[in-house]
């Protein structure tokens, strides 16, 4: 399992983020939260490669860079 956790200041509190990936014979799998219509947090899997993991980071990194002076 490999896991990358990401935070930092979000607004008045504190922003967390993570990215799991799950090893498994075949390669690796990424699981990714993704609501349904109904607004219910599910969780999506998906095959990765290991150049990926700057992908899946970004974004959650990103968000907390928006609301902060760095």
């Amino acid at each position: 399992m490999l896991r990358c956790v990401v935070s930092g200041p979000s607004g008045d509190g504190l922003g967390l983020a993570q990215v799991v990936w799950l090893a498994t014979d075949d390669g690796w799998i990424g699981a990714r939260s993704e609501p349904d219509w109904t607004g219910r947090r599910m969780v999506a899997l998906r095959p990765v490669a290991r150049e990926d993991i700057g992908v899946w980071v970004a974004p959650y990194l990103a968000q907390l860079l928006e609301g902060t002076d760095g």
